[in-house]
């Protein structure tokens, strides 16, 4: 993995950024960029429909390169303008009536949160959570007693959530679903792009996941109408950029820079909130205190981009945890070891 390489085709990184919000959105690399302004252009000259046309083999790559992204076939994969939208279509994919039950966590991303109470109020529906281990994986054995207990017609799980760097273990979970034949939809939204993901070990019935946070591509969502060929093709780029890369070295190197960025993060005394055996490159923490507002103020002085989630938007995690909120880092790999030393050194200045 050729990092220099990779910084060079990152045009958003010239500018002295230090960019770690790779969960929330990330940087495009040039060739994305240069892809949809290209195919725009030719649509303002030839219209959509011509242009679609005559890039309908180009178009049908998405598929393939998706699918060899994530270890599936062209004909398993299904475009959507955003993870939530998939996420939708898959469970609206599942025929439920009332009485029927979903096993899920509680980390679950919002927008999933929302899917399920609204089909717990239109079918009646019933939602149940599987409860944590005390090093908090799940608890499978939890789950082997609630699938006895209530037959669900779905298990849904998050492989990464959005408001801690744990990792859960999905795999684990899909040899259950199998052994008991029961639907499994996985929300990659956060981890397709910054770690291996193969849903052949998953053994998922449906995965959903983004393409602008992680896996680098364009945004789906706000308001800026573009085709959906149009983001097909660009996605594509995207995914073939990451494929080309190796998704192996991706992950190896997003390890090591979020690792460091723990360990320093604990050196200077912040409370790191990634609970978990395995962690991904999404690292929160809070200051002495549960402080963050030291923390955004030295991070937006010195041209370093994050995020903040607050409890609201992790009620259940949060609560857990008896915090109101934290900072989230996402490193990628296009970040450096030495950014991460300079992140970690500002951060430990913030404690002053």
């Amino acid at each position: 993995m050729d990092i220099d390489k990779i910084r060079r085709e990152t045009r958003g990184l010239e500018d002295g950024k230090i960019f770690l919000n790779n969960a929330g959105s990330s940087l495009m690399p040039e060739e994305v960029t240069y892809a949809m302004t290209d195919y725009l252009q030719l649509e303002e000259y030839s219209g959509g429909y011509h242009v679609a046309n005559v890039n309908a083999h180009v178009l049908e790559e998405f598929y393939e390169e998706t699918a060899k992204l994530i270890n599936a076939g062209a004909h398993n994969i299904a475009f959507a303008t955003s993870a939530t939208e998939a996420y939708v279509k898959a469970l609206s994919g599942i025929v439920f009536k009332e009485g029927d039950v979903i096993i899920t966590t509680s980390d679950d991303y919002i927008s999933n949160q929302i899917t399920f109470i609204s089909l717990h109020k239109k079918l009646g529906v019933e939602i149940i959570r599987m409860k944590n281990l005390p090093d908090n994986e799940l608890d499978l054995e939890h789950l082997e007693t609630l699938i006895r207990e209530h037959r669900p017609k779905l298990i849904a799980v998050t492989h990464i959530p959005t408001n801690s760097g744990l990792i859960q273990d999905v795999e684990a979970v899909g040899k259950i679903c199998r052994r008991h034949d029961i639907l499994y939809l996985v929300d990659a939204c956060q981890s397709v792009g910054q770690m291996v993901v193969d849903v052949e070990k998953i053994g998922c019935d449906f995965l959903t996941a983004t393409g602008r946070k992680f896996l680098r591509g364009p945004r789906g969502t706000g308001f800026l109408y573009v085709s959906d060929r149009v983001l097909e093709q660009d996605l594509k780029h995207a995914i073939k950029y990451a494929n080309d890369i190796g998704m192996d070295m991706v992950e190896k190197y997003n390890r090591d820079l979020s690792r460091n960025l723990r360990e320093n993060l604990k050196d200077s005394s912040f409370s790191v909130w990634d609970w978990g055996n395995r962690l991904s490159s999404i690292v929160t923490f809070s200051g002495p205190g549960g402080d963050l507002e030291n923390i955004q103020k030295v991070l937006k002085e010195n041209n370093v981009y994050f995020s903040v989630t607050y409890k609201n938007s992790a009620l259940i995690d949060f609560t857990n945890k008896n915090i109101h909120g934290i900072v989230r880092l996402s490193p990628h790999y296009f970040n450096t070891m030495e950014e991460i030393e300079k992140v970690s050194g500002l951060l430990k200045s913030s404690l002053k």
